[in-house]
């Protein structure tokens, strides 16, 4: 956050500019008041996602604000407007998951592992998580589960009923979180050395979602039940076959200490993956995507 006064021949101290990450705002009057920003189209979303209703809505978390669901057509003359957008469930991190046809329940993360349970019927919201911890003030080496700030949550296309959520590891409910079970062992590098106070040395703050050795994406296959793909933080994908039971490390060959962004399977060759990875942490910022030829077989364990 910055604030500015204006220039000029003139000066006037009343005058004040301030710019964040989710907007600006003027004064006119030393601090006194400030204008809204909620008149500037400056949402920051980390993930998407949308229902098969009509009309349909769209779904994401955006940085430094509620998560929102927002309709894709209304009758008000004015088109879209910030009328149309409706706070969602979870944080400004979230990703956002529920079934498409019949999205009553919505699923939605935050930092530390902490989950919502929107009823869109009732409107009532749940907190939630795998295990009841508050995370802060710990080293990431000394927690029972690292997450990451963006936990992946993901719906079941196979098990209607079925969530999944990712730390270090990945957990699956079946009863909107009140019970967990774990479907994998570590799918990082977790290294040790790597997992200090904050999140340093990469990611160096407080909030208890900068962790390091996390899971940062993970994909359900949506023609094979019980194939899912991870990527973490640190440049690992993984591959199960069999619903957890056993892991196959597929990183492609010569990748490097890497965040793993994105999977996608190609509806094509279900033993082709295309995978997103950034290296912002370790200030190489050019982005890489790969093609992947998955030929390694089930049951081998990372």
């Amino acid at each position: 956050m910055a604030i500015t006064t204006t220039c000029g021949s003139t000066p006037n101290n009343k005058n004040l500019f301030l710019q964040n990450d989710g907007g600006g705002a003027i004064s006119f009057n030393g601090g006194k008041s400030w204008s809204s920003e909620n008149n500037q189209p400056t949402a920051q979303f980390y993930r998407v996602n949308a229902d098969n209703r009509f009309p349909y809505y769209v779904y994401g978390g955006q940085q430094d604000n509620t998560s929102v669901m927002i309709v894709s057509r209304t009758t008000a003359g004015s088109g879209i407007s910030d009328k149309d957008w409706v706070s969602s469930a979870g944080g400004e991190s979230a990703f956002l998951a529920f079934n498409p046809d019949d999205p009553r329940y919505v699923m939605g993360g935050s930092y530390q592992g902490t989950i919502e349970v929107l009823d869109q019927q009732t409107h009532e919201g749940k907190p939630i998580m795998v295990s009841p911890i508050q995370y802060q003030a710990l080293q990431a080496k000394t927690m029972k589960y690292r997450f990451n700030w963006n936990a992946p949550i993901i719906w079941s296309k196979h098990e209607p009923n079925a969530f999944y959520h990712a730390g270090n590891k990945l957990f699956k409910t079946t009863d909107l979180g009140k019970s967990w079970t774990t479907v994998s062992p570590d799918l990082t590098r977790h290294d040790s050395t790597k997992l200090g106070w904050g999140g340093a040395p990469y990611t160096n703050e407080g909030a208890g979602g900068e962790n390091y050795a996390t899971i940062t994406y993970v994909l359900e296959s949506p023609i094979e039940k019980g194939t899912l793909w991870t990527g973490s933080d640190d440049g690992l994908v993984q591959l199960t076959r069999d619903g957890g039971k056993t892991w196959t490390n597929v990183t492609p060959a010569g990748l490097e200490e890497t965040l793993i962004n994105c999977i996608e399977v190609s509806p094509h060759d279900k033993a082709t993956a295309y995978i997103a990875t950034t290296r912002y942490k370790v200030n190489d910022f050019a982005p890489l995507f790969i093609k992947q030829l998955i030929m390694a077989k089930p049951g081998r364990r990372s």
